[in-house]
C-alpha cells in the first residue's frame, strides 16, 4: 500500500508508530 508511507511521512514517523500500535493494541484488546 504506496499511501501508508506517504501518510507516514505526512504525520511524522514517531506520530505514525504511536498510532499503529494504538490500533493493534485495540484490536487485540477487542479479540481476546
Amino acid at each position: 500500500d504506496l499511501s501508508s508511507p506517504r501518510l507516514a511521512h505526512c504525520m511524522g514517523i514517531e506520530q505514525f508508530q504511536q498510532h499503529t500500535l494504538a490500533v493493534i493494541f485495540k484490536g487485540s484488546f477487542h479479540s481476546a
